[in-house]
């Protein structure tokens, strides 16, 4: 986790009581745990919020895993316009380093296959 993402969770979910200091936060494991689970939910919440997203995914252009792990690695808030430019071949618009990501994760599933999810709400309502 980067220090503009740990502030971003400790402000969207100020009642989880994360530490205020980056450092002093990642060095302490359930804390660094805590924010790392919620950054990874709110991006798939607002992922999944997103029309291009919902139908990426439902014209099979993307799956759940894939979509999380473009979020995560690159701009979540640039990937609905990856896809909507990009429509089948959003993937080449994305930055070269998350293309190399998603190869990790097509690979990994072809070992371990992974179950979408359904979309929670945090803990707390935050």
């Amino acid at each position: 986790m980067i220090p503009w993402a740990y502030n971003l969770v400790r402000q969207r979910h100020p009642g989880v009581g994360l530490t205020p200091d980056f450092v002093v936060g990642m060095r302490n494991h359930a804390n660094a745990l805590q924010a790392m689970l919620l950054y990874m939910q709110d991006t798939w919440n607002d992922l999944a919020a997103s029309e291009d997203v919902q139908y990426a995914m439902n014209a099979k252009q993307a799956t759940q895993t894939e979509l999380l792990a473009a979020g995560y690695n690159s701009n979540a808030a640039r990937l609905p316009l990856y896809i909507r430019r990009g429509g089948a071949s959003w993937k080449t618009l994305i930055p070269r380093e998350t293309q190399i990501y998603l190869q990790i994760y097509k690979t990994l599933d072809g070992i371990v296959p992974q179950k979408p999810r359904t979309t929670v709400a945090a803990a707390g309502g935050n």
